[in-house]
């Protein structure tokens, strides 16, 4: 694995349940095909479009300015616990990261 090569962090981003990242405006920047296919969306449909038109139940909005990672449970899809990371760039806060630890 190269660190320098932009694949690699897809190749582990891939590997993160239910992994997915939104920008500050709630547009979706990232999505793994894990968590298109759990949550029955089409993946391609998915990036660019606002996280509540994707995912209504998503608190991830809600979330957006937390400081800290924070554990989330939904009841959207059974019973599912996340993990909200708040997304910083040279010190400005540019998105939020949410995986799955339990679906």
């Amino acid at each position: 694995m190269n660190v320098n090569d932009p694949r690699d962090y897809e190749l582990i981003l891939n590997h993160i349940p239910g992994a997915l990242v939104v920008g500050t405006d709630g547009i979706t920047k990232y999505m793994n095909k894990q968590c298109a296919q759990y949550m029955g969306v089409d993946l391609e449909s998915a990036l660019g479009s606002h996280i509540l038109n994707v995912f209504p139940e998503t608190k991830m909005m809600e979330n957006m300015y937390i400081d800290e990672p924070q554990i989330v449970f939904y009841h959207s899809f059974g019973i599912g616990i996340s993990v909200h990371v708040p997304v910083f760039c040279n010190g400005e806060r540019v998105g939020l990261l949410e995986y799955d630890v339990v679906q």
